[in-house]
């Protein structure tokens, strides 16, 4: 179920290094399991257009219900300073109920680093965390690395390996309505 492992070596002649891999085109998905049993999915991809044009969705919660698939609806409740309170529902697959989610928000722009990182305050999880960091790729800052960490898990009674597939499946998904939405 996992469809790519990054290391810190050197990749083995021939071939491709996670870089040249994003530079491609490719996204790069990881699921990781922790000491909790709650998974951890990573998702790396670049996007043809620079970081300040990927942080204008990211940042504004209100707008993933248009910009996002599976998402049925996402309002921003509150923005105070760099902390922002979002509620967003996923639109799950029947027979499964939505999973709604508020969470609170934490926006730090800082050097050409873009970072959303949120944790969970109340909704249909036991946990909700996770953040997007969008960093310039290549010399040119034409174009954008964006890494995307979460771990989740609803209080719904999916097997977990369900939810592992569901989310290895849906994550590229994002990346695609990304680049589609900005034209990168």
């Amino acid at each position: 179920m996992i469809a790519a492992v990054l290391t810190l070596s050197a990749p083995a002649r021939g071939v491709p290094s996670v870089t040249d891999r994003l530079g491609a085109g490719e996204i790069v998905v990881r699921i990781e399991r922790a000491g909790d049993g709650v998974p951890k999915a990573r998702m790396e991809a670049v996007i043809d257009v620079p970081p300040e044009r990927v942080w204008a969705v990211i940042g504004r919660c209100e707008t993933y219900k248009d910009r996002f698939p599976r998402i049925a609806d996402s309002q921003e409740l509150s923005r105070d300073g760099d902390t922002v309170r979002c509620r967003v529902v996923i639109d799950a697959p029947w027979p499964l109920s939505d999973l709604t989610a508020i969470t609170r928000a934490t926006h730090t722009v800082a050097a050409g680093t873009y970072r959303r990182a949120w944790v969970l305050e109340s909704g249909d999880y036991e946990v909700n965390e996770g953040s997007w960091i969008l960093v310039p790729f290549g010399a040119d800052n034409k174009r954008t690395h964006a890494i995307y960490e979460v771990r989740a898990k609803p209080r719904n009674s999916v097997p977990a390996f369900v939810r592992d597939l569901a989310q290895e499946k849906a994550l590229p998904d994002v990346i695609h309505a990304l680049r589609k939405h900005l034209g990168g």
